[in-house]
């Protein structure tokens, strides 16, 4: 239309067909050409991390429903589960520690031989522990920001998310628990779609920005075909695991070197994305190594 005829100016009653156009035109493309509903289709689906992905789809979820405490508590969980993934998978910032993410630096330690002299004012010393714990705090904060904009995460949307949303804390066992954020008045719709908006933004150039990553060493793994569809789960807790997907009869598995959790049945921990998770045992079993085209792992 703009190539062809051209149009100088656009009025509202233009801009709502070719909208109303372009939104039929790839609905019909989807349906016909990808077996796709376009409705269903996210830039989310880019990101390419499937926990993080299915985070952000209960965040839109709520936000659909009304729920907008609700909505930004996942999409701050999502948040959380793909810095977790990023800076677990950017081997750059590891050699520059202590500008290394999400790495503790503690500078406390360093005044504990002070405390051998009886000579050393206590106040004194406590005031000294005191400057180096937030002393502390302060390098982590930069640390974080600095690989966040060399990332090239907009820290301004990024410092509003977090004003705005729940704090989550992501457990060793991946799981997450979530604190409340700075007190504020309840967020509006305007508020809940900028938070899910930037956090699907700051994945996206998370990964994109991403510089290729060396092969890092690690202990030779097993896989495993999938025997029967079965549940891959961020933690196998006996109430009510977080599923990230269903695995399918069929599909080969690469198992992750931490050890197995025996818990109310069995599981093996195998690699989501890059990321451990567990699928029950007794719906897996080992690639033989004639199945796999190769010699045994050693």
């Amino acid at each position: 239309m703009f190539k062809h005829q051209g149009l100088n100016t656009l009025d509202k009653d233009d801009v709502v067909v070719f909208s109303g156009n372009v939104t039929n035109f790839l609905t019909e493309v989807c349906r016909t050409e990808m077996n796709v509903d376009f409705a269903t289709v996210s830039l989310a689906d880019a990101i390419g991390h499937r926990r993080t992905q299915n985070w952000i789809a209960m965040a839109e979820d709520s936000f659909a429903q009304g729920d907008f405490d609700a909505a930004l508590q996942r999409a701050s969980g999502a948040m959380a589960i793909y810095l977790a993934h990023s800076n677990a998978h950017d081997t750059v910032f590891d050699d520059l520690w202590p500008l290394s993410p999400f790495v503790d630096f503690d500078l406390e330690p360093s005044f504990d031989h002070f405390s051998d002299g009886p000579a050393i004012d206590t106040e004194w010393m406590s005031n000294v522990r005191d400057f180096a714990r937030r002393a502390t705090a302060r390098i982590d904060n930069i640390s974080d920001r600095v690989y966040l904009m060399a990332r090239g995460v907009d820290m301004g949307a990024y410092d509003k998310l977090a004003a705005i949303a729940p704090h989550p804390m992501l457990m060793a066992n991946g799981l997450l628990q979530f604190h409340e954020g700075p007190a504020h008045s309840p967020p509006t719709a305007d508020d809940v779609r900028f938070c899910i908006d930037t956090v699907i933004d700051s994945a996206l150039a998370l990964r994109s920005n991403r510089p290729p990553a060396w092969q890092r060493h690690r202990t030779p793994s097993t896989e495993l075909t999938v025997t029967c569809g079965a549940e891959i789960v961020v933690f196998p807790d006996a109430t009510s695991p977080e599923v990230i997907r269903q695995a399918t009869q069929g599909e080969i598995l690469e198992t992750s070197p931490q050890s197995r959790l025996v818990l109310d049945g069995h599981y093996v921990a195998v690699l989501q994305d890059g990321d451990v998770a567990y699928i029950s045992e007794h719906c897996v079993e080992a690639v033989s190594p004639d199945s796999s085209g190769g010699p045994p792992d050693a």
